[in-house]
């Protein structure tokens, strides 16, 4: 539910989108982008709110200025966020758009593995399962954007840190990079994305069976990638998309990498390729 107060300030009330990224009203709207999809290393928070919020606008010349505030909850199967909330400021001036915001909420990551880790360490070892839990862990987003399109061609980059320590997901810092022209009904573009994780370390002695360092090492997402993209506007609302990705795990990292089988080394490299068609109406 949406209410304008008048020509500055609107409120919304309901499910919303948590404003972290610079994409994030139509962040699962393929038409409004260049890509298959956004880079993932940073749009991997992509998760529903449901809360309340409040914009003010200024309109100062050519620029416009907005503040972004709100207050709500998240809930998921791998994690719920309570307490959530945060400020967002952005400003657009001719063909630059600035945008920045600042999240705090208190965090529950929860799946069945989860549970199982924690369980058996709070009986072989209460402290380090203490420490390094995945339930009540107070978190900050931290994100940072620019982007510059003229309309013949654009610029796009963002960073954020998403910051989780001392518990085992740790803190996250990553960002992108895109560049691409616009040639008639073609969009190419290129994309240099990159992942840096740091997370928690157990001294040695206090993981006698070792599972809880092994769940650290697969926790490691480490990475960067190039990927480039091509959009084809076939007609006024239908676009065609092809999106080729070389993706470099870190040493010891397994990426994005997900239902890991027995015997898969982390590190190394692949490659992904992609294709979509969008449309409005």
């Amino acid at each position: 539910m949406k209410y304008q107060f008048g020509p500055q300030f609107a409120a919304r009330l309901g499910r919303i989108t948590a404003p972290l990224y610079m994409l994030s009203e139509y962040q699962r709207v393929g038409y409004a982008t260049p890509w298959v999809r956004p880079p993932y290393e940073v749009y991997n928070y992509l998760l529903p709110m449901d809360g309340v919020e409040g914009v003010y606008t200024i309109n100062a010349g050519e620029s416009v200025v907005s503040v972004q505030g709100f207050y709500g909850r998240i809930n998921s199967k791998k994690a719920d966020v309570y307490a959530m909330r945060g400020l967002a400021l952005g400003l657009e001036s001719g063909a630059s758009t600035f945008r920045a915001a600042y999240i705090v909420g208190t965090t529950d990551f929860d799946t069945p593995a989860l549970d199982r880790l924690f369980s058996v360490y709070q009986r072989i070892n209460p402290a380090l399962a203490d420490r390094l839990t995945t339930y009540g862990v107070d978190g900050s987003f931290a994100s940072l954007g620019y982007a510059y399109d003229p309309g013949s061609w654009f610029l796009r980059s963002e960073v954020i840190r998403a910051d989780y320590s001392p518990s085992l997901n740790g803190k996250t810092t990553s960002g992108y990079l895109s560049v691409g022209g616009r040639f008639g009904t073609l969009t190419p573009s290129i994309t240099y994305a990159n992942v840096d994780r740091k997370g928690p370390t157990i001294a040695a002695g206090q993981d006698p069976v070792g599972v809880m360092t092994r769940a650290l090492a697969q926790a490691e997402s480490g990475r960067h990638s190039f990927t480039a993209s091509l959009r084809w506007d076939a007609r006024e609302s239908v676009a065609f998309k092809l999106q080729a990705s070389h993706i470099n795990n870190n040493a010891g990292s397994f990426g994005s990498l997900n239902n890991i089988q027995p015997g898969f080394r982390p590190g190394g490299s692949y490659n992904l390729l992609s294709a979509s068609v969008d449309f409005v109406f």
